[in-house]
């Protein structure tokens, strides 16, 4: 991520997208403050585990500390946020 910075709180939601014969989910962390996309990766499945894999692979890419995010109640997100993000506050 080049050494950019952010102050750790974040909105993260998932979704489903619509293409021809194929389907694909997103995930999304995006700066509360400024808005600027911080992880997007397209996935096969919203599942825990595929989640948790994708939020770590963000976790290996920034050199800050995630400390809040904002989401809906979906419990596989939550759960995979907890895991990756250990005192991360939902």
């Amino acid at each position: 991520m080049s050494g950019a910075q952010s102050n750790g709180y974040f909105q993260e939601d998932e979704g489903f997208q619509k293409e021809p014969c194929l389907r694909t989910y997103i995930t999304a962390i995006v700066d509360s403050e400024t808005q600027a996309v911080w992880h997007l990766d397209y996935i096969d499945h919203v599942n825990e585990e595929t989640l948790t894999q994708s939020f770590k692979n963000f976790k290996g890419k920034i050199s800050f500390n995630m400390k809040g995010v904002t989401k809906d109640k979906w419990k596989p997100s939550t759960n995979a946020l907890r895991e990756v993000f250990q005192y991360i506050w939902i």
